[in-house]
């Protein structure tokens, strides 16, 4: 079984999770990753074998061995016969969620868990021999690493990018078919130049788009948030098949996907073949009719087996009958699809019992010109408030005239928040935002603002921000 985790995990968390996973060999890549292992060694215990896997023979830091030294010391292949059998049922893999309401909880997802993705996948993805994928998020993250399994099931080339480099690996990889956040189909949109076209025209800025995805995607695939209308729009205007998916790590991860003959947009698509899923009311627990909000239930081949060494939280989340509470909220159409609502752990509640979803209210926020990024605060308050990054250039214009006048920066965002959480557009009184402050960095991977997949961790965004927040609802 292993226990894949990010190389730039912090040594206390990295620590935290080799002595609760009872990890006795740890591999890294890179000088930086094989001292952070080397500093997560237990006090007083017996030590782990820290192997960096890159280095040469003596270009491992002192304490742990190089890839060189452990091919050296192999001995040669192993015998088949000699290797023990592995069951459908056997643990596979413990993956340590990203952490976005607390600690990392070590999901054990067996080998039918992802046997079963990649046996119902492919149909539902249209994928084949030939095809190309282009990967752009860490291996170790479940949403990429089914991909990975995906391709080698059905025999087709990946090619490798970090997001940022995407504007000049896209022509040159020239996929065919590509999976990854909204966060990043976003900014591919924001730098091929289909805003700037979309108005004059639409024809051309479709070609662009097309071109900016190296001119051969037959599908692209979002999954890990939640998609802007006007992001699915665009690429299911241009003629790209764009399709949306559900899941979690604790589901390996396919829950649900649209498909190509039922590409609805605002939707999530219908449960993968032998997965079930339920709405149900948040208090008694009852499943509900479409159109009604509730939790998201699910039930089937490739929900884990329940968190490592923690049968309290595993008993929290999976009920008897099989059913795993994902935490998230939705509803279903008439026609089937799952409609996402908001975060069942997020809830904020004001002090006059109103409850809010805040993904919902940053979705919105987020599609402003001058909004990079926002996060609603206001958990047992009168009101609510947002902290706010804001897009610098597009402010600046928006402040032209203004310069010198205390506090004008965070009156315009509250003014553009107001403009966008209006009643037409869906929001109750409750839901507007009385008070915002600019953050002057933004939420990225490397401050731990955001996980893997670019969602914020709030829980850390509202600690690193505790006094600032406080602030906001003085008197």
């Amino acid at each position: 079984m292993d226990v894949p985790r990010g190389s730039d995990t912090p040594a206390s968390e990295l620590g935290g999770i080799l002595a609760h996973a009872g990890a006795s060999v740890c591999l890294a890549v890179g000088e930086e990753a094989a001292l952070r292992a080397l500093a997560a060694q237990p006090a007083g215990g017996p030590p782990r074998t820290i192997v960096r896997l890159d280095a040469g023979p003596g270009e491992a830091p002192p304490g742990a061995l190089s890839g060189a030294e452990v091919l050296e010391r192999g001995g040669g292949p192993a015998d088949p016969a000699s290797l023990p059998a592995v069951r459908p049922e056997d643990p596979a893999s413990l993956v340590y969620t990203s952490g976005t309401t607390g600690r990392p909880k070590g999901a054990t997802l067996l080998h039918r868990n992802f046997l079963h993705q990649v046996e119902v996948l492919p149909a539902a993805f249209d994928i084949h021999d030939g095809d190309v994928f282009l990967a752009t998020l860490p291996p170790w993250h479940c949403f990429e690493r089914i991909v990975e399994y995906l391709a080698a099931r059905v025999g087709a080339e990946v090619a490798f990018s970090a997001p940022r480099d995407l504007p000049e690996r896209l022509p040159e990889a020239a996929p065919t078919w590509m999976a990854s956040v909204p966060r990043v189909w976003e900014m591919i949109l924001a730098t091929s130049g289909h805003a700037r076209l979309a108005r004059r025209d639409p024809g051309r800025a479709a070609e662009a788009l097309r071109e900016a995805l190296g001119g051969r995607l037959r599908c692209a695939v979002a999954g890990g948030g939640t998609v802007p209308p006007e992001v699915d729009d665009a690429y299911n205007g241009a003629g790209i098949r764009f399709l949306v998916g559900y899941g979690l790590t604790e589901t390996a991860p396919v829950l649900t996907v649209r498909r190509f003959e039922s590409n609805r947009t605002g939707t999530l698509g219908r449960p993968v073949e032998g997965t079930e899923i339920r709405i149900a009311d948040r208090d008694t627990g009852a499943p509900l009719p479409p159109g009604r909000t509730g939790v998201i239930l699910a039930r089937g081949p490739q929900v884990m087996r329940g968190y490592w060494d923690d049968p309290g939280l595993t008993g929290a989340v999976l009920s008897r009958e099989g059913w795993f509470d994902t935490g998230d909220l939705g509803a279903t159409t008439p026609e089937g699809d799952l409609v996402f609502r908001g975060r069942a752990k997020d809830t904020i509640a004001l002090r006059g019992g109103e409850k809010i979803e805040p993904s919902r209210l940053e979705d919105r926020l987020g599609r402003s010109p001058l909004i990079e990024q926002a996060v609603v605060v206001g958990d047992d308050r009168k009101v609510l408030g947002a902290l706010v990054v804001p897009r610098r250039k597009a402010l600046e214009g928006a402040l032209r005239g203004r310069e010198g006048e205390e506090g004008a920066a965070g009156r315009v965002l509250r003014e553009e928040c107001a403009r966008l959480l209006t009643a037409d557009a869906g929001f109750a009184p409750h839901e507007r935002i009385a008070v915002v402050r600019v953050l002057e960095e933004p939420l990225t991977t490397e401050n731990g603002l955001l996980t893997a997949t670019l969602k914020v961790r709030r829980s850390a965004v509202l600690e690193r921000y505790a006094d600032l927040v406080r602030g906001m609802f003085a008197p």
